[in-house]
């Protein structure tokens, strides 16, 4: 069963003075056009990844350090490696997680869900 989702590998090595260092997992994980008048219509997302352990290795190899995912209602979220990290196993990433935010779009905590 494949799930309904894209995901983009991305690298934002570069940060900007506006952004938080790459390792701070409460870096906003909303893009600027999904925050604009989001921000207290979104408790949390939903969505569905599935990660090879050959890709998970670039983000390990510091060659990539934020992935983007699109969330179960089409939100797009831009999210520290950090995050996904502890939820790494041999075979990859793969399954259901919910992000929660605050009030500003700042993660607050990840957790894997049943599908």
């Amino acid at each position: 069963m494949k799930p309904d989702f894209v995901l983009h590998l991305i690298c934002s090595r570069v940060m900007t003075a506006e952004n938080k260092s790459p390792g701070d997992a409460r870096d906003s994980a909303l893009s600027d056009s999904a925050r604009e008048g989001t921000e207290k219509a979104m408790p949390q997302a939903t969505f569905d990844i599935a990660l090879s352990k050959e890709k998970a290795l670039l983000f390990y190899r510091a060659k990539k350090n934020r992935i983007q995912v699109t969330a179960r209602d089409g939100r797009t979220l831009n999210l520290p490696w950090e995050l996904l990290r502890p939820h790494v196993q041999e075979a990859g990433i793969y399954g259901t997680f919910t992000i929660f935010f605050d009030a500003r779009g700042k993660c607050e905590r990840l957790v894997p869900t049943e599908a």
